[in-house]
């Protein structure tokens, strides 16, 4: 047998379970019910009487009076979820159903309101009209919140939720349930007090004194811009927020509460401790570097304020002096700005901290991908480069002692500066499109250079093609894309510290890019260092063309994306380690499936392009696949040809470039060898120099620990003394300061940087200064060990080549 419970106006009556227990139970309070609930569902009031008790567990009755009750504890509960849903809303939450959200909050005021209105000829004049002010306030509430909703302005709907909503819902509340106590709105104090005129020309003199070249354009922005999708609001909570596009750039009711939200719980971020460089955009100025400082104090932040009108509209409304004061705050106002910012202030394994609005994507759609993109990709490239030329610094100068003997009697690249001035040169690179049109780039070598990577020799060979020069940069061993070549009918450009393999090769001449340190101490009067971008041997050919003066530059297999999950064309040697995959801007618009390492070249491309060196030259992309480069053309190369008809045939063909008689001097082995024993005596000093200072260094150390501080300082002074040796090989060595022990070097940069955190003359940096000098020491001691090793054995083969020559 089951029992129905039964409440009335919220109180237990008791269990029941027939009609007829129930009716004895009501007696005479059933006159009195006006609402009725079956297990949780509002049922007719004249149902009650066909009730069957047997198949209800709870029967819910409700007076008038406790009808109003109940209504208000309705609009109680709705009201107390407005803050978490606001705050969902805000960070753009994936798991938040935002329609059935706020039809949770609209259906039941609507559904409580309309049930009043039924009755309201019984309520009397005064009631009446009060119900009628109601009504008016809770259909603007819904008016405020459906048009935001409609808009997909996510800071409006938030911000309306929050104000005009909460406000409809504590005034229908204190209509239902007067005595009820009902809190008053939330609202900040506005960010800033003056006028908008006012405030905008106090940032734009401050804006002047750190960033000038920026003021003319921020204030033409402002006077040119559409004023329909640039404006400042003032609102009626005394804010004044930027509306971009027809969006609230930030909260009109708590930007402040807001920005400390969106910093914690923004998922696009990947929000990290302990990071060394931080962006935001989308959030105010002030408030945004307020909360970055707390993190972590006098970290580089970049503002990246790319579309001026819009940055014009912040100026309006936020006080940026105290922004513009601080050193480690850094505005930027395009991208290539942005990007080289990034650059320039990343040392090695650094954490980049993200600060953006979710909302970033309704106010400018295409700028709000662009940052979050560019900001990894610049990130990762970095790490790329960081790794490359850090990490395998040692290794490579290992490389480079291996190869100077075979390498220091070959040209240095700057030798063919301007060799083609003029001349159409193409770019062959081994992606997947290079099928397309590999068959016309004899026709191209007829009238025009041809440099390609390693990887596509055997293609060219194939078709009766020798590059004037061959790209092997590469450290890796590259010996099975020499197989099967006419290696002997072209040149190759190497650094000095390419395979072993390649250096090996029989090439018409090799054309050295003495990029580390061993060519520039070794033979100081032959080479200079080269200035260009690159990561890929795909970005050193195109400097390569640049440098010997081609114009127009070609590109044709640059794909820098998959095609049916193939990195490279059918019969190019090559390989790429598996890796995560993304989707890019395709040749034609469409998008293409690229990895990681492609996508980090191809922003690269994107910068290079965009470089001086690059603005005075006609460059295409007849890839005819592939991802998109930006800021050239992209045409076929049948056009290109059709395009060069009336360019005259080269006098002779394609073949390796060699240098021109009189541009080398001959090599003085007997001076190579004097400054490698030089070299030699030298490291050896250092590394003595280094051991001692050490051990004075960590006496000091000690003595800090125990709280000696004459000691302390006293062996600092000490240890100071005796690494000045050690100090002054560095200087003059620069292949061990440079390229030995490149690692170590960003290490102490990073330490550096982190010592300029700590108060100065404090204990906590002077122990962090001790730990990283001894630690440095330790590095030039065993670094100085290992290096003159290497040195002795160059050494050996030149002294044995001098001995030959006698």
């Amino acid at each position: 047998m089951s029992f129905m419970k039964v409440t009335y106006d919220g109180q237990d009556l008791g269990e029941v379970e027939s009609a007829a227990e129930l009716e004895v139970l009501l007696g005479e309070r059933q006159e009195a019910i006006v609402w009725v609930g079956q297990d949780g569902e509002e049922v007719p009031v004249e149902n009650l009487t066909d009730l069957s008790p047997e198949t209800i567990e709870l029967l819910e009755l409700c007076s008038f009076g406790g009808w109003l009750d109940r209504s208000a504890d309705i609009l109680d509960e709705c009201s107390k979820l407005i803050p978490d849903l606001a705050k969902r809303i805000l960070v753009i939450d994936e798991k938040l159903d935002l329609l059935e959200a706020i039809d949770g909050q609209i259906n039941p005021v609507t559904k409580i309101l309309n049930d009043l209105k039924t009755v309201e000829e019984h309520l009397g004049p005064e009631v009446s009209e009060n119900l009628r002010l109601v009504e008016e306030v809770v259909q603007g509430g819904r008016y405020a919140l459906e048009a935001a909703l409609r808009r997909k302005d996510f800071v409006d709907l938030a911000d309306s939720l929050r104000s005009e909503w909460t406000l409809a819902l504590r005034l229908f509340l204190g209509f239902l349930d007067p005595e009820r106590p009902v809190d008053l709105l939330v609202n900040e104090a506005p960010l800033v007090t003056g006028s908008a005129e006012e405030t905008f020309q106090v940032n734009c003199k401050s804006l002047e004194a750190r960033f000038p070249t920026y003021v003319k354009d921020v204030v033409s922005a402002w006077e040119s811009r559409d004023e329909a999708r640039y404006e400042v609001v003032t609102t009626t909570t005394g804010h004044r927020i930027p509306r971009v596009n027809g969006f609230y750039q930030w909260s009109r009711v708590q930007p402040r509460a807001d920005t400390q939200w969106i910093a914690k719980m923004n998922r696009a971020d990947h929000a990290t401790t302990g990071w060394d460089l931080s962006i935001s955009w989308g959030i105010p100025g002030s408030l945004a570097v307020d909360v970055l400082s707390d993190e972590r104090p006098d970290r580089p932040i970049i503002l990246p304020r790319h579309d001026l009108a819009a940055f014009a509209c912040e100026l309006h409304c936020v006080d940026f002096t105290e922004v513009l004061a601080r050193e480690n705050v850094i505005l930027t106002a395009t991208l290539l700005e942005f990007r080289w910012g990034m650059r320039k202030l990343l040392i090695m394994d650094d954490r980049v901290r993200r600060l953006s609005s979710p909302t970033m994507f309704q106010l400018d759609p295409a700028l709000g991908a662009e940052l979050h993109e560019e900001s990894f990709n610049t990130h990762l490239s970095r790490s790329m480069e960081s790794f490359t030329g850090y990490n395998r610094s040692r290794e490579w100068t290992e490389k480079a002692l291996e190869n100077a003997e075979r390498l220091l009697g070959q040209p240095d690249v700057h030798l063919m500066k301007d060799r083609f001035k003029g001349v159409p040169g193409i770019m062959v690179a081994p992606g997947p499109s290079l099928k397309k049109n590999i068959e016309l780039i004899p026709e191209f070598a007829e009238k025009g250079v041809v440099c390609c990577v390693s990887h596509v020799l055997r293609r060219l060979n194939s078709l009766g093609v020798d590059p004037d020069l061959t790209v092997a940069i590469e450290a890796n061993c590259l010996a099975p894309h020499w197989e099967n070549t006419r290696v002997e009918e072209t040149s190759i450009m190497l650094s000095e510290n390419s395979a072993a393999s390649t250096v090996a090769q029989p090439a018409k001449q090799f054309w050295v890019m003495n990029d580390g340190t061993v060519g520039h101490w070794l033979r100081e009067e032959e080479v200079r260092g080269p200035n260009m971008i690159a990561s890929s041997c795909t970005q050193v050919a195109l400097w390569c063309l640049k440098e010997m003066g081609c114009d127009p530059i070609v590109l044709v297999g640059l794909d820098l994306a998959l095609e049916d999950g193939k990195q490279y064309t059918d019969g190019c040697g090559g390989w790429t380690r598996k890796q995560g995959k993304l989707e890019v801007e395709g040749y034609y618009g469409e998008k293409v499936e690229t990895i990681a390492t492609y996508n980090t070249f191809r922003d690269q491309f994107n910068l290079i392009f965009q470089q001086p060196d690059f603005q005075g030259i006609r460059c295409i992309n007849s890839t005819e696949g592939g991802a998109r480069i930006e800021g050239i053309e992209h045409i076929s190369l049948q056009e290109v040809l059709d395009q060069l008809k009336e360019v005259p045939p080269r006098a002779e063909p394609a073949t390796g470039l060699m240098a021109r008689e009189g541009e080398l001097n001959p090599i003085d082995w007997s001076e190579i060898a004097e400054k490698l024993r030089h070299g030699i005596n030298r490291l050896e000093e250092a590394e003595v120099s280094a051991f001692e200072a050490g051990r004075s260094a960590k006496a000091a150390a000690d003595a800090l620990r125990s709280g000696d501080d004459r000691k302390m300082r006293s062996k600092s002074r000490v240890a100071a003394r005796i690494a000045k040796t050690a100090n002054e090989v560095l200087r003059e060595d620069h292949v061990f300061e440079v390229g030995w022990l490149g690692p170590q070097h960003a290490l102490s940069m990073r330490r550096e940087r982190e010592a300029t955190y700590l108060e100065d003359g404090s204990e906590a940096q002077m122990r962090h200064n001790l730990s990283h000098y001894l630690q440095f020491l330790a590095a030039i001691h065993y670094g100085a060990e290992e290096l003159k090793e290497l040195y002795a054995r160059l050494l050996k083969r030149v002294e044995e080549r001098l001995h030959v020559q006698r």
